[in-house]
């Protein structure tokens, strides 16, 4: 059974004429933002690497300064004890020279000089 009067759909040319170029357009506009998508990641993985290499290379400078001022602290820690250390030998070498000088008292000259023999050398 056939109705009558029923359209039957159909397509002239001049709208394909119309339509075709339309959608060529649209997907050669859809191509060129998918290839501009991908270029534009790109580039940002490779500022993002970039930016991280540099973030490694700032720390590592960091570390190597604070392992340098570490360096020197410790340095001059050792240095620090080794003059406190150099101090309390001077001050025992003081104590046992005040010692010596009270067992002994006698008094010295100092301004005469004497050779081996015990006589004043130069003496009138």
């Amino acid at each position: 059974m056939e109705v009558e009067g029923a359209r039957k759909f159909g397509v002239s040319n001049r709208s394909l004429m119309l339509v075709i170029p339309l959608c060529s357009l649209v997907l050669a506009s859809g191509i060129w933002n998918v290839q501009q998508y991908q270029f534009t990641e790109q580039q940002r993985l490779k500022a993002v690497a970039v930016a991280r290499e540099a973030r490694v290379e700032a720390a590592r400078a960091a570390a190597e300064s604070e392992r340098a001022t570490l360096d020197r602290k410790a340095a001059n820690a050792k240095a620090d004890a080794r003059v406190d250390q150099l101090y309390q030998e001077i001050n025992n070498l003081t104590r046992m020279s005040e010692q010596v000088l009270l067992r002994d008292p006698r008094p010295r000259d100092t301004s005469a000089k004497q050779d081996g023999r015990g006589e004043a050398v130069g003496a009138p």
